[in-house]
């Protein structure tokens, strides 16, 4: 079974308390389960994951996604956690829920335009090396969570969104499958045939 990738971790409507993780994988597999613990209890809590699908409007390739949302989780705690489906190895990750209310400071990033570091198709996209140096830069603040300001990738420019999206989303997971990397959708995430509203493409691979 391919293994799975462009691994990535949101918060849900209350940070403190709620999670989701979410990844794709190359085709669409068996029984995806995400196993959950903490330092302390071990992994010991496994849930299913709902699979997510669209067609790509431009080159008809179809795009298989995961998620699992993950709630009464305890305030200001680090999580661990791994993903997983029949006939791969699991995948690792970690998260840290938000402090309850105001009780304790944190410090988050944020930028948007990141792109993808090497050119993908013909090409036609933006893409530079700084798509990639900036995510082992956030890292190094150890920020709580970081927040992508829209255009996030420029798929709707490529000859090939769904290799652009995976560029994106495997350059970034170094990071965002250890700490909530929070989306917002710009104009170049609006992709023409992806659905009613062109954003289909955004919201299957994201769980908010």
């Amino acid at each position: 079974a391919p293994v799975p990738e462009q691994l990535h971790v949101q918060y849900g409507a209350d940070a403190s308390r709620q999670a989701a993780v979410s990844w794709a994988a190359a085709e669409a597999v068996r029984r995806p389960r995400l196993r959950l613990g903490t330092s302390s209890d071990g992994l010991g809590e496994v849930l299913d994951a709902e699979e997510r699908v669209y067609t790509e409007a431009l080159t008809g390739q179809t795009v298989y996604t995961y998620h699992v949302p993950i709630g009464r989780l305890q305030p200001d705690t680090p999580y661990t956690y791994e993903v997983f489906h029949r006939g791969a190895s699991p995948v690792k990750g970690g998260f840290r829920t938000g402090p309850s209310g105001r009780s304790k400071p944190f410090r988050f990033t944020s930028f948007g335009d990141q792109s993808v570091p090497a050119a993908v198709g013909q090409g036609l996209g933006p893409s530079s090396p700084n798509a990639g140096f900036i995510v082992p830069a956030l890292d190094a603040t150890d920020p709580l969570f970081h927040l992508m300001n829209g255009d996030l990738c420029y798929a709707n420019l490529s000859d090939d969104p769904v290799a652009t999206w995976s560029s994106f989303f495997n350059t970034n997971m170094p990071s965002a499958a250890f700490r909530p990397w929070m989306p917002a959708a710009g104009n170049h995430e609006n992709e023409v045939g992806n659905g009613p509203d062109g954003y289909m493409s955004y919201q299957t691979r994201f769980t908010l």
